[in-house]
């Protein structure tokens, strides 16, 4: 599990607050794409959705590199990450910012698995400037 997940969930989960826990994840990961789109573009306005901030770093011509997109299976693999990202966002964030939802502790794992996932891309490539 990324270090970052850790600390946001494993309190929330251990007491039992599994929906709490698997939010808190999803939105750190959020807290990480922000930091990085400061990183890259200092001078222009944070996006104000998840959607646009996985446009920015994450597209195809998104400023975030992860992967070697020279051969086709990488810019399959950064393809791919981006419609993680989305489907993500789409499936446990934005129900979460209209409603309080409520999830098994399988579900909530689960979730937080993901969310350390996507937390590992963001941490392990470099802004390009």
């Amino acid at each position: 599990m990324h270090p970052r997940i850790i600390a946001v969930s494993k309190g929330l989960f251990c007491d039992g607050h599994f929906a709490a826990a698997s939010e808190a994840a999803i939105k750190e990961v959020e807290t990480r794409m922000r930091e990085l789109f400061k990183e890259g573009k200092s001078n222009s306005p944070i996006p104000k959705d998840a959607a646009g901030l996985i446009g920015a770093l994450l597209s195809d011509n998104g400023f975030y590199q992860f992967c070697d997109t020279s051969e086709i299976s990488g810019a399959n693999f950064r393809k791919g990450v981006k419609f993680i990202f989305e489907g993500a966002f789409m499936a446990y964030r934005n129900p979460s910012m209209h409603a309080n939802l409520t999830c098994s502790q399988r579900e909530a794992f689960e979730r937080i698995v993901q969310a350390s996932q996507m937390m590992g891309i963001l941490t392990s490539g470099e802004v390009r400037i």
